[in-house]
């Protein structure tokens, strides 16, 4: 074949590239936002990439912009993401797997689990009944997890970590329970909760002092659509000593590789960032029963682990090329200020700027984003895409 020939058989525009050459370029791209935008280039470019599959997706950080924004790890420019109206002000409780989010619309009202991939949604209740017969008594959620994806209304529970006001200044906190569209919660709990995840089957529910409790949903096709029944076990763990002259700020629960790890973020006495983080495996102490140890892990191995209340997950580095094993976090101070979320909207403030990577031991904490005017909207939360 003649080198003029050659030139005349090759492609002379974009759109005339080869299908296979397509999806192989296509193949490279980690992230399904630019999926959608190489899809959009050209119809030819969108036929070519019909039926690929989804790659896999690391968390991304929602930041509290004028708009919606979302970062990609390791990515200062952010990625502009269309939500519904309702999403541009609101404050993130949670987040769940296939782009769900709870949210409060109104602050410390309006709470909805909403996907920001199709726009569906449904209600999360505002109001918790203690006794048969007695009145409902509004609360203010501060995190939420669900049991499984939205799109099986009937089986999927909500879990909230919700704060009871005597007074502005004097809450109490509780776990609460309910099905998605239910008006109010069922079977609350009170403890000084610190986070909550759904493993194994069972809710598992973290304290303060480091037990866990952990609420199993019972379903029978005999109790009412809005009605649940757990069983309940009160795991005791042997307290731990948190030296080095650190304060254990947050404590957060993932499942990684089978197992249940508790994270404890540390901030040094003369700072208000972090400074370290340490993971600890849930050990039994005896066969068969309720008692149990947290096991200090003494490495990360291997292991991409994003915290947040609610939403942590745990990857692995092998299956993300050119990523690094660390602890992701995102800044979720106000969590222990709940009175922030409750009252006083024109002195509402954020915490927006202590958001990056631990390395691991005896590494420094790496920051990223350094966004330092607080936000009246809401702190980032991981988007699970």
């Amino acid at each position: 074949m003649s080198a003029r020939q050659h030139a005349r058989d090759l492609p002379t525009g974009w759109s005339e590239l080869p299908p296979n050459l397509v999806r192989r370029c296509a193949s490279h791209l980690p992230c399904d936002e630019d999926h959608v935008g190489m899809k959009l280039q050209c119809r030819a470019w969108r036929d070519a990439m019909r039926g690929m599959p989804r790659s896999m997706q690391l968390p991304w950080m929602l930041v509290p912009l004028r708009c919606t924004a979302i970062v990609r790890v390791g990515e200062i420019r952010p990625h502009k993401k269309h939500v519904p109206p309702f999403a541009f002000a609101s404050r993130y409780i949670g987040s769940y797997d296939g782009g769900w989010v709870m949210l409060a619309t109104g602050q410390n009202c309006g709470y909805r689990v909403t996907n920001f991939h199709t726009g569906q949604h449904f209600s999360i209740p505002e109001h918790v009944f203690f006794n048969t017969g007695s009145h409902a008594e509004p609360v203010v959620i501060r995190a939420a997890t669900l049991s499984c994806t939205p799109d099986n209304q009937n089986s999927c529970v909500i879990a909230c970590i919700v704060s009871m006001f005597e007074r502005p200044f004097m809450s109490r906190t509780l776990i609460c329970f309910a099905h998605l569209g239910a008006r109010v919660y069922s079977c609350p709990m009170e403890m000084d909760f610190q986070d909550v995840i759904f493993f194994g089957g069972s809710f598992y529910c973290l304290t303060k002092i480091e037990d866990i409790l952990r609420c199993t949903p019972q379903f029978d096709p005999s109790f009412a659509p809005t009605q649940i029944r757990f069983q309940n076990a009160y795991l005791e763990f042997e307290s731990q000593r948190h030296g080095g002259g650190m304060y254990p700020s947050a404590r957060y629960l993932v499942e990684s590789r089978g197992e249940l790890l508790m994270v404890v973020r540390y901030t040094a006495p003369w700072a208000d960032e972090t400074t370290l983080f340490c993971l600890f495996r849930a050990v039994p102490s005896m066969p068969g029963g309720y008692y149990y140890e947290w096991e200090r892990l003494e490495t990360i191995d291997g292991r991409m682990i994003f915290v947040g209340r609610g939403c942590s997950r745990s990857y692995e580095v092998l299956q993300f090329p050119g990523k690094h094993e660390g602890v992701y976090y995102h800044d979720d101070e106000t969590f222990n200020q709940p009175s922030v979320v409750a009252f006083a909207d024109n002195w509402r403030k954020y915490q927006c700027h202590d958001n990056g990577c631990w390395p691991g031991p005896g590494q420094d904490v790496k920051r990223w984003y350094g966004w330092r005017s607080a936000s009246i909207y809401t702190p980032p939360m991981w988007f699970l895409p």
